[in-house]
């Protein structure tokens, strides 16, 4: 993130010209470290002017657009005093106070006695320390976001206090540097450009300081070198150039996939092939950039989320299949009860009562055997003990192992919901699997409640084969089980073999599939699956008519006894369809 103090003097300039004049109507805080102001401008569509002023250490922000943000149902103590001094106002003014992260917003409304009179928000975007006040005529402090007491900090924050700036850095100012006093510093100085950059000059965030050492010697981080003084100059001045003339770049900086990386306000070329992206205003940029950072951190938290989850349930899981497993292992004493007893009742003439033990021949293996007796019971009663032992465990045994193919269907099935959220990408996909497992008595009614979306459900991947051919993968188990049992029975039906994977249906609509289709179709099976960087992979296929689904078994489970199985080779383990 580069809100530095050019970016600064980029959002200043855009407010000037657009939002200067606006009338502010309505003030929220959807956040406790972001307010917004709902604006009225002339031609504009209301519901993308709202003045986003974002003081939160991960997203700070000033900038125009859309916020659809819930506000809560009791507004704070500092939002209602916004409201009674801003609300239904006019902006008069924007300005950056010197060089620095600081933007002060000027509004206008009349008093109780009709006299015309100006309050001021001042933003402070430095990350984890950014902060907001609310300013009277005179400069005192009305109200702020994030107070401090008296021996917190090198400045008085408390209301009634004049505002004063945060302390200034032992830095010289960007824009009133000469090329005698930089030549100088960079003399004396051993540091690589992009910290001397950095350490020397004020406002300049760690990006632009690579960005121009990159430009001046082709590398981020380059080391001092004869000659360098002018060269860094040079860059230094071309972007001090672009901050006085306001020719500025709003650009974004992302992953392949998208994931938004930097932002400036000039253009970034040090990030080579990297997807870049320009604006027309800063606004859109910073929406943009704080909408897709927005989505992905959430995303990646829900998925974080849910994998807690899964993990939670399948440890629970292996622990009742190890408690099955032991009392599995118990039951197979049961035989030995019933040989117990019928050796008892074989040598009844033999035993009398008030032995604990007898030793008796088994004539069936030919050994003898010593029977442990309670000497409070007959020899018959002994008997009857045992023979109640054996029928006991007996059930017992018929009982867990249906428990035990239970627990291990419920271990597959986790271990299914768990290959699909490896493969998940947005909010809706992980919304889809969240329902799966709210659904199968995995999260509490309570604890999906707040996870309900309006959005439509996610769909199936679809992809076309060389022969025209469609082919839909199921990004969870529900969706699965739709398109499995929503396909014909002449279509073809491909999974990863004895291991978690997508169903994957590739649609024949009454022609012959040919040798490339299956191929694909095999390739594409493979790769939405648990197996996808396995070198080899083997895949199982069948028509659709063969597929069935046992009664009561859980989303995505099938069983299959005619098909055909064939083996791909994946020689790029990154390779996606």
């Amino acid at each position: 993130m580069a809100f530095d103090s050019g970016f600064c003097s980029a959002v200043v300039n855009e407010l000037q010209r657009e939002v200067v004049g606006a009338k502010a109507e309505k003030v929220y805080m959807p956040e406790k470290d972001s307010v917004v102001v709902s604006l009225y401008i002339s031609g504009r569509n209301k519901k993308d002017t709202n003045l986003i002023l974002s003081c939160s250490p991960s997203s700070p922000r000033i900038s125009v657009g859309a916020d659809e943000r819930e506000n809560p149902s009791t507004p704070t103590g500092f939002c209602m005093l916004l409201r009674k001094h801003i609300a239904s106002s006019k902006i008069v003014s924007a300005e950056q106070y010197g060089f620095d992260r600081v933007i002060k917003i000027g509004f206008e409304k009349p008093d109780e006695m009709g006299y015309s009179r100006r309050k001021y928000i001042v933003v402070e975007i430095m990350g984890k320390y950014s902060n907001l006040f609310l300013l009277g005529e005179d400069d005192r402090i009305m109200g702020v976001l994030k107070s401090a007491d008296l021996t917190n900090g090198k400045r008085l924050t408390l209301i009634g206090a004049e505002y004063e700036l945060p302390p200034a850095q032992d830095k010289l100012n960007t824009l009133e540097v000469t090329k005698e006093q930089f030549a100088s510093l960079y003399d004396e100085t051993e540091k690589t450009a992009d910290s001397f950059l950095l350490s020397s000059f004020l406002g300049l965030s760690p990006l632009v300081c690579r960005e121009i050492s990159f430009r001046a010697f082709g590398i981020t981080d380059a080391p001092k070198r004869e000659g360098g003084a002018e060269r860094l100059w040079n860059e230094l001045e071309s972007v001090v150039s672009v901050i006085k003339n306001s020719s500025f770049t709003p650009c974004i900086v992302s992953e392949s996939d998208g994931k938004p990386i930097e932002y400036s306000f000039i253009e970034i070329t040090q990030y080579g092939d990297k997807p870049r992206k320009t604006f027309e205003t800063f606004a859109e940029l910073q929406n943009e950039y704080y909408s897709k950072k927005g989505s992905l951190e959430t995303a990646s938290r829900k998925k974080t989320d849910i994998a807690h989850l899964i993990s939670s349930a399948m440890a629970h899981e292996q622990k009742k299949l190890a408690s099955q497993l032991e009392d599995l292992e118990e039951c197979k004493n049961k035989d030995k009860y019933k040989k117990y007893g019928d050796l008892i009742i074989g040598s009844l003439y033999m035993l009398k009562y008030g032995m604990e033990k007898a030793t008796l021949f088994d004539y069936e293996d030919n050994v003898e055997v010593t029977v442990p007796l309670n000497k409070r019971l007959s020899p018959s009663a002994n008997a009857q003990v045992y023979y109640k032992k054996y029928q006991k465990y007996r059930n017992a045994e018929r009982i867990t192992e249906e428990r035990v193919k239970l627990t291990r269907s419920d271990i597959a099935y986790l271990e299914t919901v768990e290959d699909a959220l490896s493969r998940a990408i947005t909010e809706r996909e992980l919304e889809d699997i969240r329902d799966e497992l709210a659904m199968n008595g995995y999260i509490g009614q309570n604890g999906s409640k707040k996870y309900v979306q309006k959005t439509k459900k996610s769909e199936p991947l679809t992809f076309k084969t060389s022969g025209g051919f469609t082919v839909k993968v199921g990004k969870n188990n529900i969706q699965n089980d739709q398109l499995t049992f929503g396909a014909d029975k002449d279509d073809l039906w491909f999974h990863v073999k004895n291991a978690p994977g997508s169903h994957v249906i590739l649609y024949t609509e009454g022609r012959e599939v040919g040798d490339d289709d299956y191929n694909e179709a095999i390739k594409i099976a493979a790769l939405h699956s648990s197996q996808s960087r396995s070198p080899l992979v083997a895949v199982d296929y069948t028509f659709k008519r063969y597929i069935k689904k046992p009664s009561g078994a859980k989303a995505g489970f099938v069983t299959y006894d005619k098909y055909w199985s064939a083996y791909v080779k994946l020689e790029n383990e990154d390779e996606k369809i």
